[in-house]
């Protein structure tokens, strides 16, 4: 189901063609009604498309089938997780950032709650646990846009005349379309590591590396929010304020001092969390904390670059990275085991970094392209 979610996303970002990231740029903090509207409206005729490739699309990459009533269940899950990442776009694109963020919490817990009483009620029923994720993503998407009466927009956008329609729905693709690169590209290359391993060390060798993962990601708790802020801020001022740089510092001063936290203790986390079993992951979370230093900055002023409007400039670099990613954890990993997927991280992660800080300098030189 994890897998599912990952597919849902991954089509979500596909089809919605960059159009919240596009609503957040016009807004700046205050969105027309309008056009709101529309986005709505948008979004909705979307819905069943989202569905209807999910479900092939995870029957690609996984070996196992779907009983009629898990398929139903993911269908629902890819038009949820669609609606779910637009209204929490919505939200960013009202400038309640904190909200958006918060509402990830309220659905996560949710998804939690249902899946102990699935696994109390029906012990291995997929289907159940399917739904437990298709509810808690609905729920996150709710809560999300709650203020902001997206009924009410959605109406409007549903009578609005074709051509404002039409016009509206053009603009936000001709900006959103080249940020693609850079949210499907942010996805491959934060998962080429996973694949490369799983195909070059096999799942055992991927588990050690996926418990050390997921505790360095926590390091982005501070960078990733924040480099939504930033990005709000930035297209309200179309500059970066002295107010933004010192967000981007205190981010990365917050990064810094997770990752000094997570190092001194990630030995007793692992053996706590995950046993004994799993002490190899140990000098792999120490690894994978520098890399996660360089892809906090990238969090923070990759947001700024897409405020600034270099939003082609920032896509094309990233699908770039991930081209230049891939050989890399392909060799390291051939020659270093787990050890070359760390080596691998921190060079493209600090590679990414140096190229989002000189894409940064060049669009505040009035060169966003």
């Amino acid at each position: 189901m994890n897998l599912a979610l990952t597919v849902a996303t991954f089509t979500a970002t596909l089809l919605a063609a960059g159009t919240g990231l596009a609503l957040r740029f016009l807004s700046a903090g205050t969105p027309d009604p309008g056009r709101v509207g529309t986005y709505l409206f948008y979004s909705l005729v979307l819905v069943p498309i989202a569905g209807a490739l999910t479900v092939p699309s995870v029957l690609v990459v996984t070996s196992e089938g779907l009983t009629v009533g898990v398929g139903m269940a993911v269908a629902a899950l890819g038009g949820a997780n669609l609606v779910s990442k637009q209204l929490q776009e919505l939200a960013q694109a009202h400038g309640d950032v904190i909200r958006s963020i918060r509402s990830v919490g309220v659905g996560t817990l949710t998804r939690i709650i249902l899946l102990v009483i699935a696994a109390a009620l029906w012990t291995d029923n997929l289907a159940a646990v399917a739904w437990a994720f298709v509810i808690g993503v609905a729920v996150q998407g709710i809560y999300a846009s709650w203020p902001f009466s997206p009924g009410r927009h959605l109406a409007t956008g549903v009578r609005r005349h074709a051509e404002d329609t039409k016009r509206d729905v053009s603009e936000m693709l001709r900006i959103g379309r080249p940020s693609l690169g850079y949210s499907l590209g942010m996805m491959g290359l934060q998962r080429t590591d996973r694949v490369v391993i799983a195909s070059l060390l096999g799942p055992t060798a991927l588990g050690f590396y996926a418990v050390a993962a997921t505790l360095s990601e926590i390091m982005r708790v501070a960078t990733a929010p924040l480099g939504q802020l930033v990005f709000v801020r930035v297209t309200k001022d179309r500059k970066i304020s002295e107010a933004t740089r010192q967000i981007i510092l205190i981010g990365l001063g917050g990064q810094v001092t997770v990752g000094a936290l997570l190092w001194v203790a990630a030995p007793h986390l692992i053996t706590v969390f995950y046993t004994d079993a799993f002490a190899e992951s140990i000098p792999l979370v120490r690894g994978l904390i520098v890399a996660e230093v360089f892809m906090g900055l990238v969090l923070m002023e990759s947001r700024a670059v897409l405020g600034m409007g270099a939003m082609r400039r920032m896509g094309r670099d990233t699908v770039l990275l991930v081209a230049f990613a891939v050989p890399v954890y392909l060799v390291l990993i051939w020659a270093y085991d787990l050890m070359g997927a760390i080596a691998a991280s921190v060079i493209t992660y600090a590679l990414y970094a140096a190229i989002t800080h000189l894409a940064l300098r060049h669009s505040l030189r009035g060169t966003p392209s």
